[in-house]
């Protein structure tokens, strides 16, 4: 009687409970209360935003959802067949303690504004290297790691396949050290496009070095660049020989440049093993690696990387025009952006963005959240058009054109307040400084605090309907076509560098109100002012808005001859091919 009555009270019990959560995850499209299942994709539901808040998910099944459809064990891809490999020296250690924010220092040292730990420019690095666009892989690149530990990762295409268009930084990070990780249990074995190469801290710098080069195999028909911005610069002017390089592998720090030493024993390494050694820059003034990275990505996918090398391994000294340096870098202090006069006008970028100004209003933005990806490319916009290793960049502007015609225009004003708070740019901090900046504005909006200044006067300005406050008799404006070609020819490629030299030159550009407007990726053919040139970038993906920021970069905030020569060469009538 006893057994049948407990039976009945548990029968009881589970019929009045309340029904559970299904299988097939239940998510919130963005701008909508309908739930709906996720697809599926290989039998498995595919994450494409954050899931519902009765679901109570916790951190660790949002691990689990990034890495479901994760690639399992792969054949290596060796990096002997590639035609360009960068090799970042960094000051970070691969511990779990300061890879991710869940140790006991880990996010004070991943975030604190030193070169030790800085992961967020390993990741804008390794980005550059493998993202032709934001969904699109190089074929032929390969990025690899060495860590102040003596660790080592390779890094294939196949991260773009594993990781997803758009990435974040904390969704490439804690990709490459899960599968670096798995990697080295499973004795070097690629997962996920990474590779661990050679770990243990009882390898020396030398021995990691050796069984790097005997990765990268046969020196022939090979060199090995050494970059750093006391070397001489690298020609822009170049002069095709007999082509008898096929590969380079290129030697950066990051963030720091490389030490004395280990640029010494880069350089002797590969001398031993029969490689050509080149030492060299992308002009006097320090950049970010990252920059770096997508300029020579650029120069090497128009055909000149190898030429150029080529060129100055026969004749290091000769008469040519060299690399184009930055002008208008200015130092930060604790008393903000140097406020010394720099020549030429303000050179305003417009970027456009895939989500509406409401994406700031949600509560919280987790790795899984497609907007995410949006506001990470944004972001890296801003860095690469604002900032460098010493300071800011005096006369460069951004306005991020979101879909809803809204504008955030972010100018060297933030960089200063940065500054004077003591913290380092990264991807996480500066989405932050956003969506603050987009709360002052309802309030603005809505009456509660007065209205602040225009464009350009503040750090970051809001707009609900985008607007410039350019002179149109004074301003240039550059449009960057979507629809172009890689393949474009290379007969009508002076058009629009002329026009634009001409315009540098004339003038106009030398008043006090002169700018020059930057649209990339328009969507429409109306010019916004009378002088425009429309052109398209040889050699940069449409969607690669960092690659051509910083393309761009170097050809109008350079020397005047060597920004027209590099404008000569990678600018292309829109349209054409």
């Amino acid at each position: 009687q006893v057994d049948r009555t407990a039976q009945a009270r548990h029968s009881n019990m589970l019929r009045n409970r309340p029904p559970r959560p299904s299988l097939s995850p239940q998510w919130t499209l963005p701008g909508s209360s309908a739930r709906v299942a996720a697809p599926l994709v290989a039998g498995k539901p595919m994450s494409w935003s954050a899931p519902s808040s009765s679901l109570s998910v916790s951190r660790a099944r949002r691990r689990r959802v990034l890495r479901r459809d994760r690639p399992q064990n792969t054949e290596a891809e060796p990096l002997s067949k590639v035609s360009l490999v960068f090799c970042f020296v960094s000051l970070a250690v691969p511990t779990i303690e300061v890879w991710t924010k869940k140790g006991t220092h880990g996010h004070s040292r991943m975030m604190k504004p030193s070169y030790t730990h800085r992961l967020d420019s390993l990741a804008r690095s390794v980005t550059s290297t493998l993202w032709r666009s934001p969904e699109l892989a190089y074929a032929d690149r390969a990025a690899v790691v060495v860590f102040a530990d003596h660790t080592c990762w390779a890094m294939s295409p196949r991260v773009v396949d594993a990781v997803g268009e758009d990435p974040s930084e904390s969704r490439l990070l804690q990709h490459l050290f899960d599968s670096a990780r798995s990697s080295s249990d499973e004795q070097g074995q690629e997962i996920g496009g990474v590779r661990s190469l050679c770990c243990g801290p009882e390898t020396t710098m030398q021995a990691l070095v050796t069984a790097l080069f005997k990765e990268l195999g046969d020196p022939r028909e090979s060199i090995l660049v050494i970059f750093d911005e006391g070397h001489a610069e690298m020609p822009v002017e170049v002069h095709k020989g007999s082509n008898s390089l096929r590969r380079a592998v290129c030697i950066l720090g990051c963030p720091k440049g490389l030490s004395s030493d280990e640029e010494r024993i880069f350089s002797r390494t590969a001398k031993s093993l029969g490689w050509k050694v080149l030492r060299t820059s992308l002009g006097r003034t320090a950049e970010f690696t990252s920059k770096m990275v997508a300029r020579l990505q650029a120069w090497h996918s128009n055909g000149y990387l190898m030429p150029a090398l080529e060129n100055v391994v026969a004749d290091p000294h000769a008469k040519t025009v060299r690399w184009p340096s930055q002008q208008d870098a200015r130092h930060c202090t604790d008393r903000g952006v140097s406020e010394i006069p720099c020549p030429g006008p303000p050179i305003h970028f417009v970027v456009p963005v895939a989500v509406p100004l409401s994406a700031f209003n949600e509560a919280s933005i987790s790795p899984v959240e497609p907007t995410l990806g949006a506001l990470a490319t944004a972001a890296r916009c801003c860095i690469a058009t604002l900032w460098n290793p010493i300071g800011a960049n005096a006369r460069c502007r951004i306005s991020l054109l979101f879909s809803c015609g809204g504008a955030m225009t972010l100018s060297r004003h933030l960089v200063s307040d940065f500054t004077n708070s003591g913290e380092a740019v990264t991807e996480f901090r500066l989405i932050d400084r956003l969506r603050k900046a987009m709360q002052r504005a309802a309030r603005e909006w809505s009456g509660t605090w007065p209205p602040r200044k225009q464009p350009g006067e503040v750090a970051i300005c809001v707009q609900r309907s985008f607007e410039l406050f350019y002179d149109d008799g004074c301003t240039l404006e550059i449009c960057i076509d979507q629809a172009s070609s890689d393949q474009a020819p290379r007969s009508f490629s002076s058009a629009p560098s002329q026009l634009i030299s001409a315009a540098l030159v004339g003038k106009n550009l030398k008043r006090r109100d002169s700018a020059i407007v930057v649209r990339l990726g328009p969507e429409d053919g109306v010019p916004w002012y009378s002088t425009a040139v429309r052109s398209a970038i040889r050699g940069v993906h449409p969607g690669n808005f960092v690659q051509a920021i910083c393309m761009l970069q170097c050809g109008l905030l350079g020397e005047p001859m060597r920004g027209a020569t590099l404008l000569r060469n990678v600018l292309v009538p829109a349209g054409r091919g």
